[in-house]
């Protein structure tokens, strides 16, 4: 196995186990926020997710030496976004299937700044990964305190 591979393999899990703990949340909750004082309010999982969504797209277009996709307009329907999230996911890995491996060391811009490939590479993966981690604490807060993956 490439490495490019095993990272494209990364990014595609990542998205199964974020769908999993979004599927896990009531639908009553995938809107809530925890209270805080503004201008420290937390996120929802439906915020959580969106922006998963855009940053797997724009580090997509960073490894396929395109211009970064608006983030257009929200998508309330729950599904929709499950759905445009794998999307993103699968997209991002098949750019990275397809970077060649002699470009890894390469700064490639984004809106970020500059990035190597290989962070553009990783990062959506871990930036899912982190965000199933919140999604996990945020379901913590309102009582489900039951930790019950099924994707692996």
């Amino acid at each position: 196995m490439t490495v490019t591979e095993w990272q494209a393999q990364q990014t595609e899990y990542a998205a199964k186990a974020l769908v999993q703990f979004v599927r896990q949340t009531p639908p009553e909750r995938l809107s809530w926020t925890p209270q805080a004082e503004a201008p420290h309010q937390g996120r929802s999982v439906i915020d959580q997710v969106q922006e998963c969504a855009h940053s797997n797209r724009v580090l997509c277009a960073a490894l396929q030496g395109q211009a970064p996709p608006e983030a257009g307009e929200p998508i309330a329907e729950v599904e929709a976004l499950i759905e445009e999230l794998l999307a993103s996911a699968a997209a991002h890995a098949a750019a990275v299937r397809a970077l060649d491996p002699s470009r890894i060391g390469e700064a490639l811009p984004t809106p970020y700044g500059a990035m190597p490939a290989a962070l553009c590479m990783v990062l959506p993966a871990l930036h899912m990964n982190y965000h199933t981690g919140q999604i996990c604490y945020l379901q913590t807060l309102y009582g489900d305190r039951v930790f019950s993956p099924s994707f692996w």
